[in-house]
């Protein structure tokens, strides 16, 4: 079995949620270039927390970021 380096599954739990976004976190201090694996690695990541977001994370209407994409523009 193949080490994968850019581990990536659904996220169908909150413990999901959890992992996914401990996993993506060093990427906010550290950004990486969007054509490397890390950055399709990264990129996907995002894509599937804010999926899940979307679908159990209940947004302010007047605030419309979501709480990863908020954490991201934080860190620029």
């Amino acid at each position: 079995m193949k080490n994968n380096a850019y581990p990536m599954k659904p996220i169908r739990t909150e413990a999901d949620y959890q992992a996914a976004l401990q996993l993506v976190a060093p990427y906010f201090e550290n950004e990486p270039e969007l054509d490397s694996d890390a950055g399709a690695h990264f990129e996907a990541m995002l894509t599937l927390i804010e999926a899940y977001e979307a679908k159990h994370c209940p947004v302010d209407p007047t605030n419309q970021a979501s709480p990863t994409t908020e954490s991201r523009r934080s860190n620029q």
